[in-house]
């Protein structure tokens, strides 16, 4: 049982690993957004671009090895998308007032 309960901690820990990972990439990606939000402001583009949106949508799962579907795929980065948004339109107002 001992050595069930060791296997079951070291994968634990390597996913919390990851997941350290994946929170450092999503700091990066927001400071990358938070630049872009600025740039779109400054050209008065909206926030929003469906065509783009579509297109990373595609070329994700395009690109997906993984055993997670298309519509994971599509709901994981949906989500960091919707945040992406979200933090470029509150970073514009903050920085209008």
């Amino acid at each position: 049982m001992s050595a069930k309960r060791d296997s079951l901690n070291q994968l634990r820990n390597k996913i919390q690993a990851i997941d350290q990972k994946i929170l450092d990439l999503l700091h990066e990606r927001a400071e990358i957004v938070i630049e872009i939000g600025r740039l779109k402001k400054n050209q008065h583009l909206p926030v929003y671009d469906p065509q783009r949106e579509s297109a990373l949508l595609d070329l994700l799962i395009q690109n997906n090895k993984s055993p997670l579907s298309a519509e994971a795929i599509t709901n994981i980065f949906r989500a960091i998308m919707d945040e992406s948004k979200n933090l470029q339109q509150v970073t514009n107002h903050q920085s209008s007032s």
